[in-house]
């Protein structure tokens, strides 16, 4: 079901299971793709100073890909 604004996964997820043995889980990932040049503004409305990123560190994202990193601004000291 592909679109410009979403992205969905299939996925076979084996999980080890307490005894040692495996067992199989079937995963559904449905993602909403947004243009997350907009997302730090939209979070400052919210008093989160937000970036956007395009690795963890070291890490990169896959081309095309990006990461919000953001932290909660701290409430005035009302005294």
């Amino acid at each position: 079901m592909p679109s410009p604004s979403r992205f969905v996964r299939r996925m076979a997820i084996f999980v080890r299971d307490d005894d040692g043995g495996w067992h199989r889980d079937d995963e559904r990932h449905d993602n909403v793709l947004v243009d997350t040049s907009a997302v730090p503004a939209l979070l400052a409305e919210h008093g989160v100073q937000a970036r956007t990123v395009a690795s963890f560190g070291t890490e990169e994202l896959p081309t095309g890909l990006r990461a919000i990193i953001g932290r909660k601004r701290s409430a005035p000291d009302s005294g």
